[in-house]
């Protein structure tokens, strides 16, 4: 049954390298296939390696008399164990909303967080690869980011608390936009929006947050909010279409960045105690460096 389209979990059985394209047998219930990737060879040969699980979209094909895939996306397997202590991380994040004191952050805060958004927000992924890829990742990645960041505020003092607070909660609000989890049964995968790629999550987040917030928040906590989730990665080669320029902003880069890396290396393989060499091609693992999806 040739150009069929297909989405499916397989094992990967064998990498081999040909002149403009990956060959990979995969393996699943069906039985053994050959996948063809023309596309991201490196970031593919970076990422995986044989007895990866995977999840794969392709189209099946035929070449003479042998079927094979013509591969179009692969990601992580997401299963229902990946996911965190979701009740945890939810009363968390509701006591994070419950420590703004000041009455301005807390109704833009209130503003953003109630049905479809907040829903939406509990169960989402924070990034299709390297951290927190998982149903409720948004969640967990946002509480711990705004954790990290009040942690470092009350350590060094003379800072907006609830500027930091209101940031972390807002720095990837944007991500509802970007990530799409299809649902396929018994089986998800995270599949990335053309907002994503065409505007990237930090603007997406402006913007969102810019649509939602009340007109009678005071000019400079808005500016001081967007500069806090535009410039969220810290640098601009890093993703950030700002640059930290605040105390307050900083901060916040460093407690996403934290966040990030740790969550990447909690799920990185280890051999003798630390991460395999092919990991330190992996933004996450370079700390500072984080390629936050």
């Amino acid at each position: 049954m040739a150009n069929k389209d297909i989405i499916d979990e397989y094992h990967i059985r064998k990498i081999e390298v040909k002149k403009n394209h990956l060959s990979i047998m995969l393996e699943n219930h069906n039985g053994m296939i050959e996948g063809i990737l023309k596309d991201n060879i490196d970031l593919f040969a970076n990422s995986y390696q044989v007895n990866d699980k995977i999840k794969i979209q392709g189209r099946l094909r035929k070449r003479k008399d042998e079927q094979f895939l013509d591969i179009i996306y692969v990601g992580k397997s997401i299963d229902e164990e990946d996911s965190p202590m979701y009740e945890d991380y939810r009363i968390r994040f509701q006591n994070l909303c419950n420590q703004i004191k000041d009455k301005e952050y807390k109704k833009i805060i209130d503003s953003i967080f109630v049905d479809e958004i907040l829903d939406l927000f509990l169960i989402y992924p924070a990034a299709q690869n390297r951290h927190h890829n998982y149903p409720h990742g948004l969640l967990q990645h946002t509480v711990e980011t705004t954790e990290v960041a009040i942690y470092l505020c009350d350590y060094y003092k003379e800072m907006d608390r609830d500027l930091i607070i209101t940031g972390g909660l807002l720095h990837d609000i944007g991500k509802l936009k970007c990530y799409d989890i299809k649902d396929l049964g018994d089986k998800k995968m995270i599949i990335k929006t053309n907002w994503e790629h065409l505007l990237g999550h930090l603007s997406i987040s402006a913007l969102f947050a810019s649509k939602i917030i009340p007109n009678d928040i005071g000019p400079k906590k808005m500016m001081l909010l967007y500069h806090m989730i535009l410039s969220s990665h810290g640098k601009r080669e890093w993703g950030s279409p700002e640059e930290c320029k605040t105390k307050e902003s900083y901060i916040l880069a460093k407690a996403d960045n934290i966040s990030s890396v740790i969550n990447g290396l909690n799920h990185a393989k280890y051999v003798r105690g630390w991460t395999q060499d092919k990991y330190k091609n992996r933004n996450w693992c370079k700390i500072g460096e984080i390629d936050d999806e």
